[in-house]
């Protein structure tokens, strides 16, 4: 942990992933990710919120259009821009919401309820 204060008070980049398994990473999500986690992932790297604040994102906190967008981020009260891929995730998710006007964008994820002898 004293490296990495060192590393950025001295301006030197802090270690992250390399380029070659970003992209990876960004296929799998592409490929096996669900619409909310499509969204959860891109607004991570594109956008660069953190996760509490794409959690506290409410679908009236976005602005979409063809050639641009934002999202109102919560917290440090801040406006993000939206890059093309994420308005093209984040359409794609509220079409499966059913476009709401407003409400939680991130979902949590419906789980199975596990009875004994009950399958």
């Amino acid at each position: 942990m004293l490296h990495h204060r060192r590393a950025a008070r001295s301006g030197a980049r802090t270690p992250g992933l390399r380029q070659r398994t970003l992209l990876r990473f960004l296929r799998t999500v592409a490929r096996d990710a669900s619409g909310r986690d499509r969204a959860i992932c891109h607004l991570t790297y594109y956008a660069g919120l953190r996760v509490a604040e794409i959690v506290a994102l409410d679908v009236s906190d976005l602005r979409l259009s063809a050639r641009k967008g934002s999202a109102r981020v919560r917290g440090k009260d801040r406006t993000v821009p939206l890059h093309a891929q994420v308005r093209t995730t984040l359409e794609g998710l509220l079409d499966d919401l059913g476009r709401p006007r407003s409400g939680p964008l991130i979902q949590p994820r419906r789980r199975r309820s596990v009875h004994p002898g009950s399958r």
